[in-house]
């Protein structure tokens, strides 16, 4: 999938690799385990954005310059969220980046194949959007090619 994402994202800002330390160190803090395909991706690139729709398609692991990371995002959904929304159960599943249209994306820990997108405008629902990681990628870059067609 590595290859798939550098080559379908031409106009990508990939972040130098993570060290295995590191996601060791953000599973310890979570209390999970990373499914293999996010590890593969974080040991290729610690993070990445799609310049043309300014997506952060994949979050860096810690705290980057504008303060984003999946350390922090995962740690406010477990501990802060349901004082917001308590019906909303997210323990199973792994923020990990956003989409062009501010959507947060995690991965079903349990079951891998289920990728859902999350706004807070959504309160206590989420929608499943994809199978796969690289699936929900295309997905969002098609929808912005296409509401941006002749802007």
């Amino acid at each position: 999938m590595v290859e798939e994402i550098k080559k379908y994202f031409k106009n990508g800002k990939f972040n130098p690799p993570a060290i295995k330390q590191d996601i060791v160190e953000v599973e310890e803090k979570l209390g999970i385990k990373f499914p293999i395909v996010l590890r593969e991706l974080y040991l290729t690139f610690n993070g990445f954005r799609e310049e043309i729709a300014g997506a952060a398609y994949l979050l860096p692991l810690k705290s980057d310059k504008d303060g984003s990371s999946v350390l922090g995002m995962n740690k406010f959904f477990k501990e802060e969220y349901k004082q917001y929304y308590p019906n909303i159960d997210f323990s199973n599943y792994l923020f990990y980046g956003s989409s062009c249209s501010d959507e947060l994306w995690a991965i079903n820990l349990i079951n891998e194949s289920e990728v859902i997108a999350y706004n807070h405008h959504m309160e206590d629902v989420y929608e499943i959007v994809g199978r796969n990681i690289f699936e929900v990628y295309i997905k969002d870059q098609e929808y912005f090619l296409e509401v941006t067609k002749g802007v």
